[in-house]
């Protein structure tokens, strides 16, 4: 157990280390499945679809669950399991894994680093409001928190949509990508506290088969908080899209980011 612990502390070092607040997302081991197989999924943090797969941490889950064409059910899980997500499906069609996290929190010390990562999530409106609020340059403290969602297809048949799990920020599948092919295009909508994120940045990652390198292309979503994602290829497809707010949890948040993640395949 000592081990464990010391491993367990490590990870979760890594995990709430700034360079860190990147995409985190569920990867299943297996997209398609047959019925009544299990389905095994990591949890990830990291950026362009590489990073660290992170063990189960009760302390760390606000909520964990599956949809399922029939029924919302809640994840169990034991502390340290690695890969985190392991359930057998009750019933075939789309299953809708989701997960959001309890706020962490980091610390920046240069603002042109924050800056950064602004421009690059679509977040440029934040630096006008953090210099009409008086924030210092450095040194302030900003909470994070992680909603993912992932899809995956059990049995032959396409029953099943994507759901609203409701998730602070969560992107939604508004036709069941499975029934899609390369050529397609998959509308998307993307919500910020049950309403339309209107102007969200929402970047696509692509990852081909047998690589290990991303392919990236930045949408915005329209007056009703939808981007149309075209199936430019196949591969493991992550969506991820950030809002930001005031932080109001602890006082020395002064901007809570929220991270949204839907992962899904396209078959070649």
């Amino acid at each position: 157990m000592g081990k464990l612990r010391i491993a367990l502390t490590a990870i979760v070092v890594l995990w709430l280390a700034p360079a860190s607040a990147h995409e985190m997302w569920i990867e299943p081991h297996a997209f398609r499945l047959a019925p009544d197989t299990e389905i095994v999924a990591d949890m990830r943090v990291g950026q362009k679809m590489k990073g660290y797969t992170l063990p189960y941490l009760e302390a760390s889950i606000d909520r964990i669950g599956i949809v399922d064409p029939q029924a919302r059910r809640e994840l169990p899980g034991t502390m340290g399991d690695l890969p985190a997500i392991h359930v057998v499906p009750e019933a075939p069609g789309l299953q809708v894994l989701f997960y959001e996290s309890r706020a962490e929190r980091l610390g920046w010390a240069e603002f042109a680093k924050f800056e950064s990562f602004l421009r690059t999530d679509g977040l440029a409106w934040v630096l006008e409001e953090h210099r009409k609020r008086g924030l210092p340059d450095s040194g302030f403290q900003e909470a994070y928190t992680r909603c993912a969602k992932a899809l995956v297809q059990v049995g032959d048949g396409v029953a099943g949509n994507d759901v609203e799990v409701g998730l602070t920020v969560e992107l939604v599948a508004d036709v069941n990508p499975y029934t899609l092919a390369v050529g397609d295009t998959l509308p998307v909508r993307a919500l910020w506290r049950g309403k339309p994120f209107v102007g969200a940045q929402l970047r696509v990652f692509r990852r081909p088969p047998g690589e290990t390198d991303a392919v990236i292309v930045d949408f915005i979503t329209d007056d009703a908080g939808q981007g149309r994602v075209p199936l430019a290829g196949p591969g493991v497809y992550l969506l991820s899209a950030v809002q930001m707010s005031e932080g109001l949890e602890k006082p020395a948040d002064v901007w809570h980011s929220w991270w949204a993640s839907l992962v899904f395949e396209v078959a070649g």
